[in-house]
């Protein structure tokens, strides 16, 4: 018996007898194309004027390659995440000189990068939309799966969240490579190639999910049926699967160059100590939530490490249930697939780009809303052309029976629309801080201690120490082997030393962050960050030697190469170990030679080995550096040259650059005091008295302040005394005459 063709048409058909409406209906299906559109836009729209969250800071706003339009071809030769080079295995250059265009046009303002990622967005559901209609048999059904794409709350971790744009740019660049392939089909020409190589190449170069994308490709070939036998089919599309393949040969070229293999040894991974059956077991789990998410994504969490708590568990009903389901959808996929191959196919296709992100291979998440970007366009796609099928069977029959069942599944299909459409707003609008985003994630699942140790760090950055803390002890006791928790909570302690006026409190929270970081390193699966912050504490308590190994250990597990580099110089220096630390600078600006922060990290060492006017040289050189911020951390001691050199009009300049630029308190501190002390060496007795008075308020009975309130005391007192004896010279020579 022969099959139903699926329809593979360039324009939608044009009712037979009847060539006058050809316009009439390309026109509707322009003005659907643009609702579609504009409901991807607007309600994703709310996440406009928000700040940078979460790795944002990573990625852009602190990411020197994305600052320069002449780094890009920096950009193909460094991994995706900066500070951790290899550590996550990502290699993401197109992305990334996305970013560069972005801050090109509009530097930090975040609403240029989340335009675009809404204007993606947009492109993105117009293609599936396109797609759909060449798919899918005459009616509405393309359009409402068009909206479905459009608007589930599924998809706001990868369109809201600036560091989802791999997804959505990936996505695409695929959707276009195969609308080019749909229409090679049609009638080869050699003309498709080229354009198919370049875009998928930068599906590829956008994110690591276009390289199975060769493998949806073959599958169409195989599972669709046509006039042509499966080889014939199959050779004939040969060229376009090997414009793909190169593509992806380039890829793993350009990507070895960068960052080496794919070892996953020093990978940021949570799974990696599991064997691969203890994998597949957890997969259970996992796939009930990517089902769950799929069908109605109301109870959306961010992210869903806790899953994995406990791990697996062999026999747990969940990971039982979960390969019965996927069982399921397989029967239910070679059922349908075969009466309706579109529907199978699009069943495997899904099922295709979730089996990577299922812990087969262990990544750096256990399972992120992102990852379904591009598993839904074949999930709704199955579904809606499902629901056509069951319409267009039933939906018109003249038995009431079958009527209501095919009324009833266009219901269940437009009911899955509205239900994965009505959180999309308020999510998207939970991405405009940290704050607002964990605050959203720990509401949904309470029970996760990553979760909470995330909300305790978005805590920290805006200074609300004891909430912070708070919320970090939750993470810990919801799982007291969570590394990263302890971490956190030593980084709270440390941040309220800082502020702690009184010596014996101060000296507790520093033990109390000592026993964290400790706590973080030793337990089974430790916090590598906490090898940093550790070293980092024990730095400013001056105790190089204890630091050098903490932060040595930092450095080989690439966490944060800058920081890491930093300190450990600061900590060479600090142990009198001046040449090897300029040597150790040295090799560091050899191996990233577009951060400036080296240049100013010899000037410290300099600084601490006492050559001023060297150190100062440096600092000028930093700041004349392309790309270079003004970051209160190092114009501290720019300053501080300046001060101890007797350059008192430049340090006074450098102290009012740090009070206008910064919002961390710390360095306040330090800018004042020293504006202070510049104020009482040139008896500008007054702006002395203003500053310290501002401090006072801060930090209302600090030691520091105390002593140098009795050094300003004194100066006034010295100043009185000499302008007495000029008085008294004075009042004498008159008398003498």
């Amino acid at each position: 018996m022969q099959l139903p063709q699926p329809q593979i048409l360039d324009s939608p058909p044009v009712p037979a007898g009847n060539p006058d409406r050809a316009l009439p209906v390309a026109f509707r299906r322009l003005i659907e194309a643009v609702i579609v559109a504009a409901v991807a836009a607007a309600l994703m729209s709310g996440v406009v004027g928000g700040a940078f969250v979460s790795d944002d800071e990573l990625l852009i706003e602190n990411n020197e390659l994305v600052r320069d339009l002449r780094n890009i071809p920096a950009i193909f030769q460094n991994a995706y995440f900066p500070k951790f080079r290899d550590a996550t295995g990502a290699y993401r250059p197109l992305t990334t000189v996305t970013y560069a265009l972005n801050y090109a046009i509009s530097g930090k303002d975040t609403r240029g990068f989340q335009i675009t990622n809404i204007a993606l967005h947009a492109l993105a559901s117009i293609l599936v939309f396109v797609l759909f209609l060449r798919l899918f048999p005459p009616g509405p059904f393309a359009f409402l799966g068009g909206l479905a794409f459009a608007s589930t709350a599924v998809h706001v971790d990868a369109v809201a969240w600036i560091s989802g744009r791999p997804e959505v740019l990936c996505t695409v660049f695929m959707l276009l490579t195969f609308h080019l392939f749909l229409s090679f089909r049609k009638g080869p020409s050699w003309w498709y190639i080229a354009p198919i190589f370049l875009l998928n190449l930068g599906a590829v170069l956008s994110k690591e999910t276009g390289l199975i994308f060769l493998v949806v490709l073959i599958g169409f070939d195989l599972l669709l049926p046509g006039e042509e036998k499966r080889s014939r089919r199959l050779f004939r599309s040969l060229p376009v699967y090997a414009a793909v393949a190169a593509g992806v040969v380039i890829f793993l070229l350009l990507r070895h160059r960068a960052i080496g293999d794919f070892s996953l040894e020093r990978r940021l991974v949570p799974l990696i100590f599991l064997s691969l059956p203890e994998r597949m077991l957890f997969m259970g789990k996992v796939f009930i939530e990517w089902l769950r998410l799929l069908v109605a994504p109301i109870h959306l969490s961010v992210d869903y490490s806790h899953l994995g708590n406990p791990v697996f568990s062999y026999g747990s009903h969940l990971e039982i249930l979960g390969w019965l389901l996927a069982a399921g959808v397989v029967v239910l996929s070679v059922f349908a697939g075969r009466r309706r191959p579109v529907i199978g196919w699009m069943l495997l296709a899904a099922a295709i780009f979730l089996i990577p992100v299922s812990q087969v291979i262990p990544i750096g998440v256990i399972l992120s809303e992102r990852s379904l970007y591009v598993p839904s366009i074949f999930f709704l796609g199955a579904l809606a052309f499902a629901t056509a099928e069951l319409h267009k069977q039933w939906g018109t029959s003249r038995e009431p029976r079958r009527r209501a069942i095919g009324s009833a599944a266009v219901i269940a299909f437009i009911t899955i629309v509205i239900v994965g459409a009505a959180p999309t707003w308020s999510a998207a609008s939970s991405y405009r801080n940290d704050f607002d985003l964990w605050k959203r994630a720990v509401s949904a699942e309470p029970k996760s201690a990553r979760l909470w140790d995330n909300l305790a760090a978005a805590l920290l950055k805006r200074n609300e120490i004891d909430s912070a803390i708070n919320a970090a002890r939750l993470a810990v006791a919801r799982e007291p082997l969570f590394a990263p928790a302890h971490t956190t909570l030593g980084m709270a302690y440390v941040r309220l030393a800082i502020f702690e006026a009184d010596e014996d409190l101060r000296r507790e929270r520093y033990r109390n962050a000592e026993a964290e970081f400790q706590c973080a390193i030793s337990l089974p699966v430790p916090d590598n960050i906490a090898n940093l912050e550790y070293g980092a504490l024990l730095v400013a308590k001056e105790r190089f030697e204890e630091a050098l190994p903490l932060l040595q250990e930092a450095l080989g597990l690439a966490l944060n190469p800058r920081r890491s580099y930093g300190l450990f110089a600061q900590a060479l220096a600090g142990a009198g170990r001046y040449g090897e630390a300029l040597a150790f600078l040295r090799e560091a600006k050899q191996k990233y030679p577009l951060d400036s922060t080296f240049v100013w990290l010899e000037g410290i060492v300099k600084m601490r080995k006492g050559d001023l006017e060297a150190a100062v040289e440096d600092f000028r050189a930093a700041l004349e550096f392309h790309g270079m911020a003004r970051t209160p951390e190092y114009l501290v001691w720019l300053a501080e040259a300046y001060y101890k050199l007797g350059r008192d009009d430049e340090a006074l300049e450098v102290y009012g650059w740090i009070l206008r630029i910064t919002h961390r308190t710390g360095e306040s501190f330090t800018a004042r005091r020293f504006r202070a002390l510049i104020n009482i060496r040139r008896r500008n007795f007054e702006d002395a008295h203003y500053d310290l008075k501002i401090l006072e308020e801060a930090f209302p009975g600090d030691p520091d302040l105390k002593a140098l309130q009795e050094k300003l005391d004194a100066a006034v007192r010295a100043a009185e005394e000499e302008k007495k004896l000029e008085e008294d010279a004075e009042t004498t020579g008159d008398e003498n005459k």
